[in-house]
């Protein structure tokens, strides 16, 4: 049986808000995780880090990113709009990401910019009853969106670093083995200044610049999706936006008074 209405009703001119915010709920940490998945290694082994640094570099993000969930919580409170705070997230994230073709140390601490006050509007646009189900929705966007990541981190790592140390390492099968089999421990044996180190360091240099590059690039689309997409929603005192309770108790009239009339027209339909 198909069902004649859809599973949550939206204002019309909130379903290009939602489709943006649920783009950016899957932007946003696609393009972490295809940066962040081997930072910790790169850093020990090609930067040279030791590891309490690697820790605080790549611990770096989360904490900041709950420091500017704070500050645009306040900015919000005070302002009642959340578009700009998202956009300036989402460029600081491109910005920052970029810069790491240069400077590859950490990913931005935008994180309080973008998930927060995106996931806040698309429940601003709901109506209540439609709450639980939009914030699931997008939670589910968003969590699987960082396997995705990570999934194409790997990819590209597991494609450019074994040709990478079998180029740098004069086609020695034994170190290539092991320098890419558990490289916190074994590269990391060799000191900094060696050809086996130099080696391993240029290799992982390479495949993290491409994984940034694209990384980037999917920063940058997920700024033109907070551009162009979202609505510059004014927050109200209440939970929901009032037209859009009122559209949703309209429209949930009509689906009852169709659905009924579909019974009285065609009969009960029998239980399966």
């Amino acid at each position: 049986m198909v069902r004649s209405y859809p599973l949550a009703s939206l204002r019309p001119d909130q379903e290009e808000n939602s489709l943006g915010c649920c783009l950016i709920a899957l932007w946003h940490p696609l393009a972490g995780r295809s940066v962040s998945t081997y930072l910790y290694t790169y850093l020990q082994v090609a930067a040279d880090q030791s590891q309490v640094s690697a820790t605080r570099i790549t611990s770096f993000p989360t904490i900041g990113g709950w420091v500017t969930a704070v500050i645009g919580a306040l900015i919000a409170r005070k302002y009642r709009v959340l578009k700009p705070i998202i956009i300036f997230g989402m460029f600081i994230e491109t910005l920052a990401t970029g810069l790491m073709l240069r400077y590859r140390t950490s990913h931005s601490a935008s994180n309080g910019f973008i998930p927060y006050p995106i996931q806040a509007l698309i429940q601003a646009a709901a109506p209540h009853e439609h709450l639980a189900l939009v914030t699931a929705g997008w939670t589910a966007i968003y969590y699987v969106a960082f396997g995705v990541g990570a999934a194409i981190s790997g990819a590209m790592w597991t494609n450019i670093v074994p040709d990478k140390l079998t180029n740098y390492l004069q086609g020695n099968a034994t170190l290539v083995a092991a320098a890419y089999a558990d490289p916190l421990t074994n590269a990391t044996q060799w000191p900094v200044g060696t050809w086996q180190r130099d080696g391993v360091a240029r290799a992982q240099d390479e495949a993290q610049r491409v994984m940034v590059i694209v990384g980037t690039v999917i920063s940058f689309i997920g700024l033109l999706t907070a551009i162009f997409l979202l609505e510059n929603l004014r927050l109200p005192d209440t939970q929901s936006l009032e037209e859009s309770e009122e559209y949703i108790t309209k429209a949930e009239k009509k689906q009852k008074k169709a659905l009924t009339v579909a019974v009285v027209r065609d009969g009960p339909v029998a239980a399966q």
